[in-house]
């Protein structure tokens, strides 16, 4: 299944607003982090929290169907 990649911040500068990757239904987020490091080269050099369905997710979830974003770290108080 071919899922959209929504990139933030600085990761936009690099990747692009939007990406694309090619991924088995089912997989994992930690799954996904791994696959990300592959396709888009470099990312690994930066920390980034991934979201979809308008919620953060923790590395054990199960992706769903929509796009996945990737956020840069947050700053603030």
């Amino acid at each position: 299944m071919e899922y959209r990649l929504n990139f933030y911040g600085p990761l936009e500068e690099l990747f692009g607003a939007h990406g694309t990757i090619e991924l088995q239904e089912g997989i994992r987020f930690a799954e996904l982090r791994e696959k990300l490091t592959v396709a888009f080269k470099g990312l690994d050099a930066y920390s980034y929290t991934l979201a979809q369905d308008g919620a953060m997710k923790s590395d054990e979830e199960e992706l769903s169907t929509g796009a996945i974003e990737v956020f840069p770290p947050f700053s603030g108080g």
